[in-house]
């Protein structure tokens, strides 16, 4: 199934009666979802949100159930900066332990 409207088939979808997974073309498993009901019917890929990812529809005999698809930005980017900043306070710390002790030498020799 493609994960965007109107793109490629990214990954495959296998679903059963308690549980669906989506696996990479490598055979990895990039996610499950437990399903509430048996499906009736075979599961219905469309977006559903309109954000341009496809979603999820679940037709049981008790009702029918949407999975939305969503997307987390930002994982890179947060961790990225969290790195910086600990490299940042490093190098404070550093400079502020030498300069620390050149005041400390320069003191008793007045």
């Amino acid at each position: 199934m493609p994960l965007r409207v109107h793109g490629l088939p990214d990954v495959i979808l296998v679903a059963g009666e308690q549980e669906a997974v989506v696996i990479s073309p490598t055979g990895s498993q990039l996610s499950n979802l437990f399903l509430p009901f048996p499906p009736t019917h075979t599961l219905v890929v469309a977006d559903f949100s309109g954000d341009g990812f496809n979603d999820l529809i679940l037709v049981t005999s008790l009702g029918v159930y949407g999975f939305v698809q969503t997307q987390q930005p930002g994982a890179l980017l947060f961790s990225s900066l969290v790195a910086c900043l600990i490299v940042v306070m490093c190098v404070i710390l550093i400079t502020q332990h030498f300069s620390l002790s050149e005041v400390k030498k320069r003191v008793p020799g007045r």
